[in-house]
């Protein structure tokens, strides 16, 4: 929630902008036409507007891209901690189960000076200004889209400038869907991250055991695969298929397998299971 409402303080900050940018320009750049109906011909030159995309951009820019690849705002706020705390989780629940394991990481102050842990956020700060910029971008081309069909169609100036801004806090549904996959998924990231690093360093085989919200989002897919186990490539594969990954509130809870792939704690999954199958009874809607 903390997230959706910082995007929705940038997005009114932008959006307020937006218009003090425009509409002068567009009012002063406008003469009445006698048509049918009241309409404007705007008789902007084309490099003025060329000027505007730019600034647009660059105002779009300064709010959303704020710190750069290094330091972006939503990944020092909420998109590495949100991976620091699956870490951490990764780190108690792995502990629990392995000696070896918990003697190897007998905290996460220990494990997050690591170079390798180091690269694991290097590579989660790439992709997030990934995501941010692509956002970014595509709030600039719906604001110059709506620009463009406004002055076509002979709007009256000031309505084009608020249909502008109107635009921009528009994308908050794209911003919410933002705010609630990526925290998510940093989650479940750094859990198996640290599991595939364990794995590497120190031979300990897990699987993921898939554990659904049972929120009143879940779909039904995703309850029925509550409770099952999964290598961790068939895991993020599921995750990675269609949407499963938007808006998506499940999380997985890795488990330490023998050599053959069976489970060496098989409680924990038949706890899972037993859940499942009350939140079915209770829910019969989400039974596939």
């Amino acid at each position: 929630a903390r997230a959706e409402r910082d995007f929705k303080r940038r997005l009114n900050q932008l959006a307020t902008e937006v218009q003090a940018l425009y509409e002068p320009v567009l009012v002063g750049g406008a003469q009445m036409v006698r048509v049918t109906n009241r309409q404007y011909e705007f008789l902007l030159d084309p490099a003025v507007l060329n000027i505007m995309a730019s600034a647009l951009t660059a105002m779009a820019e300064r709010i959303f891209l704020e710190g750069g690849p290094d330091n972006l705002w939503y990944s020092l706020e909420y998109v590495i901690p949100a991976y620091t705390q699956g870490t951490a989780q990764q780190i108690a629940n792995l502990g629990q189960q392995s000696p070896v394991y918990r003697a190897s990481r007998p905290n996460i102050a220990a494990l997050i000076q690591t170079p390798a842990y180091q690269r694991r956020i290097g590579y989660l700060r790439a992709r997030q200004f990934e995501n941010m910029a692509g956002f970014t971008g595509d709030v600039v081309k719906s604001v110059a889209l709506k620009l463009s069909d406004g002055m076509a169609r002979g709007e009256n100036p000031r309505t084009v400038a608020r249909s502008l801004a109107a635009e921009v806090r528009g994308q908050q549904y794209r911003a919410d869907r933002i705010a609630r996959t990526e925290i998510g998924n940093a989650l479940r990231q750094a859990r198996m991250d640290e599991s595939d690093q364990a794995a590497r360093e120190l031979g300990i085989r897990t699987m993921e055991m898939h554990v659904s919200a049972f929120s009143p989002t879940t779909r039904p897919s995703h309850a029925a695969r509550s409770g099952t186990i999964h290598s961790h490539e068939d895991q993020r594969a599921g995750w990675a298929q269609g949407a499963n990954s938007i808006n998506c509130r499940c999380s997985t809870v890795s488990i330490l397998v023998d050599a053959n792939g069976n489970p060496e704690t098989p409680g924990v999954i038949e706890r899972a299971l037993q859940v499942k199958r009350r939140m079915l009874e209770r829910r019969p809607e989400l039974a596939e």
